[in-house]
């Protein structure tokens, strides 16, 4: 990814979820996922293929930088492209903070 520093390359639009769990009907645990926020990102997607007994598996890992908010950092789910990604790492950059970069995955199955 390109650490240009330019609000310029924040070219794709993407939603930031937080993860709620609440007791639903029956007593049972229910999981929602509130959006955060819509905002702009800069992305850098990367495919690895996982094999093992006989079964690939496809996993896809984007990095997203954005423009640091505190906020932001309660996300755990992204939605980019229609395709909801779990946010596996984050990465605030600047002192003060003034840039984010989120990782996320998302599990493709069997290839």
């Amino acid at each position: 990814m390109t650490r240009t520093g330019s609000i310029g390359a924040m070219k794709t639009p993407i939603s930031l979820h937080a993860e709620a769990r609440s007791v639903g009907a029956g007593g049972r645990t229910a999981i929602t996922y509130p959006v955060i926020a819509d905002c702009w990102a800069q992305a850098e997607e990367s495919r690895t293929q996982q094999t093992s007994t006989g079964s690939a598996k496809l996993h896809t890992r984007v990095s997203f930088r954005l423009r640091y908010q505190a906020d932001f950092m309660a996300a755990r789910h992204i939605t980019w492209c229609g395709q909801r990604f779990a946010v596996t790492g984050w990465q605030p950059e600047g002192e003060p903070a003034r840039w984010l970069t989120l990782t996320a995955h998302r599990h493709d199955g069997s290839a």
